[in-house]
């Protein structure tokens, strides 16, 4: 099978295995869950990267008119969907938009939370760890989480007014376990993910599938730390609202409420070690078999540049 074939597959299948942990990977800790599926969805995110450009060499080859030479790059890395022109400049162009939009949304993502902290003067501050607790003098219904230096958990009055003691602590002991395990790096990776390949319908659900596992790692953090996941099932049913935004963890994002609240009916998940190793291997087996392709790719391309003064153009 010709190398761009390879990496277009493997690509494809780490793009998914977000999906596949969601509905079978439940025997994994939501930390270790969501770990693998950043791993998985990063490196498909190359893979794809890698076989959009090595399609698109033989069109750029031959625009700089070294026709004889991107004849020989195409038996190199072999065709897809036929190979051709028109095959190497869409690819060209989705190889140039890809990192571009990557780019792009990294910096919103970025200013976004630098407009989400709240400047000293606006609400209550005070120490909480090696963060700040800020409470804004609002009737809505708000609890998020900011990174920054240092982390911020910004709750409203009316969540105060509305949460039993135990049912706020543990809702800031969630906000708080955002900002410990810096979950914003993985929420930023579930953003990039989106913008660049999120015409896939299948990569839309292995983001949503990513941000759940986001948010049940950090209920998990919650109920250990309390001994018990009734104040965060409780915080849960008190109020539903929708987050501020995708890229912000929030306590209560409305599209993670009901599968959260299953998860912490349902306890930790039991040791499985055979589950584990499945999962593992998968995501090793595709990204070596990715890998491996290159590498020929590699000692094929060095053989290639060898040739190259003798290639006829």
């Amino acid at each position: 099978m010709p190398v761009t074939e390879v990496l277009f597959a493997a690509a494809l299948a780490l793009l998914g295995v977000p999906l596949l942990l969601s509905r079978s990977g439940r025997r994994i800790g939501a930390a270790e869950r969501t770990r693998l599926m950043a791993v998985s969805l990063g490196a498909g995110v190359v893979f794809l990267e890698l076989s959009l450009a090595l399609t698109a060499l033989p069109t750029v080859l031959r625009v700089f008119h070294l026709s004889g030479l991107a004849s020989v790059c195409e038996r190199l890395v072999g065709p897809v969907f036929g190979g051709g022109q028109i095959v190497g400049g869409v690819a060209l162009v989705l190889a140039l938009l890809l990192p571009a939009s990557a780019i792009m949304t990294s910096l919103k993502c970025r200013t976004r939370q630098e407009r989400l902290r709240a400047d000293p003067w606006v609400g209550t501050h005070r120490p909480y760890g090696k963060h700040e607790l800020v409470v804004l003098p609002s009737a809505a219904m708000v609890a998020i989480s900011v990174p920054g230096r240092p982390g911020q958990v910004i709750l409203s009055q009316g969540l105060l007014d509305a949460l039993t003691p135990a049912e706020l602590d543990a809702v800031i002991r969630h906000e708080g376990a955002h900002l410990d395990f810096r979950h914003s790096r993985y929420l930023l990776l579930a953003a990039v993910v989106q913008c660049t390949v999120g015409w896939f319908p299948m990569v839309r659900r292995c983001v949503c599938c990513l941000r759940l596992s986001v948010e049940e790692w950090a209920d998990a953090i919650a109920v250990r730390d309390l001994g018990t996941s009734r104040p965060v099932v409780d915080a849960l049913r008190s109020f539903v609202f929708a987050s501020l935004s995708p890229r912000v963890a929030s306590f209560s994002a409305a599209e993670t409420i009901g599968e959260r609240l299953e998860a912490l009916e349902h306890g930790e998940p039991r040791k499985a070690p055979l589950a584990r190793l499945m999962a593992y291997s998968l995501v090793v087996l595709l990204s070596l078999g990715a890998g491996g392709s290159l590498v020929t790719w590699a000692a094929h391309a060095r053989e290639l540049a060898a040739m190259t003064p003798y290639c006829p153009l």
